[in-house]
């Protein structure tokens, strides 16, 4: 995959200490990044071009920016060989947007909800956080891993997968969490009784 300089280089121009002004925002020119079929129609709807987008975001003075190197919590927007991507991936202009937001100096973080990996739930559920009965409502588990299983070397080997399928600068980890998101009422006790944590 073609590349825009580097991240070296990059921050050499301008460190990230010192690139105070920081986005999270998945692009409209790219609606097979967004979650859900709505929030995809909807992007397309905008009608946006790449040159338009990031440009806009040049002119707010955006330094970095958060997109995601996934959909849905685990879905790849990259080739890889560990998770089947969704179909309706364009590589292409995923290469095309990093390579022109690269060219107007800006550092692109791939989000990722470190515990998420949805794909992984029917794969592996014996490396799914068994939640604690605090003796709320049950709470289904949402494609939550325990960092004890195996899930913690697999998600490392995923991380270098993303970085090496896609030219980005780094990752911003979100959902470093042992427990639930769930809704009031529902277990919510942080910690896990898997077979490897027990």
């Amino acid at each position: 995959m073609p590349g825009v300089g580097s991240t070296e280089q990059r921050l050499k121009e301008k460190p990230y200490e010192a690139r105070v002004c920081r986005l999270e925002r998945y692009p409209n020119c790219l609606p097979s990044i967004h979650r859900t079929q709505e929030q995809r129609d909807e992007a397309r709807a905008a009608a946006v071009s790449m040159e338009e987008e990031i440009e806009a975001m040049e002119a707010i003075g955006v330094d970095v920016w958060v997109i995601g190197g996934q959909r849905d919590r685990g879905w790849p927007l990259f080739p890889s060989k560990m998770v089947d991507p969704p179909e309706d991936v364009d590589f292409e202009s995923t290469y095309k947007f990093i390579d022109l937001a690269h060219e107007k100096g800006m550092i692109l973080l791939s989000y990722y909800p470190f515990i998420f990996t949805k794909p992984l739930m029917e794969k592996h559920p014996d490396w799914m956080i068994g939640m604690l009965d605090d003796g709320g409502e049950e709470v289904w588990n949402e494609g939550w891993f325990c960092w004890n299983s195996p899930y913690r070397d697999w998600l490392g080997d995923y991380m270098v997968e993303l970085l090496d399928c896609l030219d980005l600068d780094g990752l911003y980890f979100d959902d470093m969490n042992w427990g639930s998101h769930s809704d009031e009422g529902q277990r919510r006790t942080g910690g896990c009784t898997c077979k490897y944590c027990q």
